[in-house]
């Protein structure tokens, strides 16, 4: 068998977990749904369950694999392996990484999730090829993953690239990380799902109402009104979009990448309805040196970049530079 890493992707609504060989085949994986409530350590018990039974899936044992590597919502002090406080999990003060290498007794190597799948796009997917890029992730929060000339940027203590805490809208709702009107409270998944309930609670947002069938409002009923021509939807969606856009495009002056690559489940899910919209919003923007070799990409990877991050981590030593990872 070839060699494998274990990936495990730590989201506030999911927990997934694979097995990534070296040139970036995801072998087998494991997805299930978290409570963002529950206490870490009921959190690390589900994730040890879902690790030993995807090995025993396989055959495998921890000893057998390459390494073990895992992204987790950040802000993330990275030398540390401690979350010292995150908005979308109630993990504040926790030492994620010690807990993870205790209960799977083995070492693991961990990052922000978000620098994770800038590496496995860096490496694996779109931005292959890249020494500058940019990664979003747009889901129930809004993340960030920094390349610069091949390598992860994480600042002083690891906390870059917390693009959704962005203030694009200073007199904008209150966001979970104590402020307010930041990019995260006015364009996720969770902000179009309260943002959409609000519209219903005031008697309006029809089309959205009926296609969750009685069910939670969730964005992704949001995008589905909004390829039915629901107006209040598609209202909801250009003003989202428009808060990403100023979002990206400052970020595009600031460090003129190569490339964007949004992943996340609203930017895939609603590709058809943000990646048009976002790409005009840039070009208009931006200054025209920054825009002569940009591109903005949905990406290919679908959920599993960060499992792909995992594994450039592991395979090439545990270092994220651009070299290694061009050996991959």
């Amino acid at each position: 068998m070839d060699e494998v890493i274990l990936g495990i992707d730590i989201g506030g609504t999911k927990i997934l977990t694979g097995l990534v060989a070296s040139d970036g085949r995801v072998i087998d994986r494991i997805k299930e749904k978290t409570d963002p409530d529950a206490a870490p350590e009921m959190s690390m018990n589900q994730i040890a369950a879902s690790v030993h039974s995807l090995l025993n899936k396989n055959g495998l044992s921890i000893q057998e694999l390459k390494g073990v590597a895992a992204g987790c919502p950040g802000p993330l002090d990275f030398s540390r392996g401690m979350i010292p406080q995150t908005p979308n999990l109630n993990w504040t003060g926790f030492e994620i990484r010690q807990a993870l290498s205790d209960k799977l007794q083995c070492p693991v190597f961990l990052d922000n999730d978000a620098n994770m799948a800038a590496l496995g796009e860096y490496c694996y997917g779109e931005g292959k090829g890249c020494k500058h890029l940019l990664y979003m992730t747009i889901s129930t929060g809004i993340g960030g993953g920094i390349i610069l000339d091949g390598e992860v940027y994480r600042g002083t203590d690891g906390g870059a690239g917390e693009f959704g805490h962005m203030v694009v809208n200073p007199f904008g709702p209150n966001c979970r990380c104590g402020g307010t009107g930041c990019l995260e409270a006015v364009a996720s998944g969770t902000a179009l799902a309260r943002d959409a309930q609000i519209l219903i609670d005031e008697g309006k947002g029809q089309g959205i109402a009926k296609c969750c069938m009685n069910q939670p409002v969730t964005a992704r009923a949001v995008g589905e009104a909004a390829r039915q021509g629901d107006e209040d939807a598609l209202d909801l969606i250009k003003r989202a979009s428009m808060y990403l856009g100023m979002a990206l495009s400052s970020l595009v002056n600031v460090f003129n990448p190569e490339k964007i690559v949004l992943g996340g489940g609203v930017a895939i899910g609603m590709q058809d309805l943000l990646l048009g919209s976002l790409r005009s919003y840039i070009k208009e923007h931006v200054f025209s040196l920054h825009q002569k070799k940009l591109g903005v990409e949905i990406t290919s990877m679908g959920e599993e970049g960060v499992l792909l991050g995992c594994a450039a981590a592991v395979f090439n030593n545990r270092i994220l530079l651009g070299k290694e990872c061009e050996r991959t």
